[in-house]
């Protein structure tokens, strides 16, 4: 702490503070639509293979959160369940047929 001579403030109290001139810059407006969501855990490579799905149209997964974690959309979870059964089905009946040979 500065100590004053008697009948003198300290430097810190006979400095002023510079004012800076403060500009705004206009932003966009965003809106934002809620959308219901499922959480899914899964391993990665079932996790792959719905990505895999989605990539098509890109109209399944909302976030993809970690390497066992999605979030999908709620209104989409039985195509994507029908999806990943074929996949998964044709999946084993080629490593069926593979394996036959």
């Amino acid at each position: 702490m500065v100590r004053a001579q008697k009948g003198q403030l300290p430097y810190s109290e006979h400095t002023t503070r510079s004012k800076k001139a403060v500009s705004f810059e206009a932003l966009p407006i965003v809106s934002l639509t809620p959308i219901s969501g499922v959480l899914i855990k899964c391993d990665a490579s079932i996790k792959a293979i719905i990505v895999r799905i989605d990539a098509d149209r890109n109209d399944i997964i909302v976030e993809d959160l970690d390497d066992e974690h999605l979030l999908i959309k709620e209104a989409k979870l039985p195509e994507l369940k029908q999806r990943l059964s074929e996949t998964l089905k044709a999946t084993l009946r080629e490593q069926e047929s593979s394996n036959s040979e």
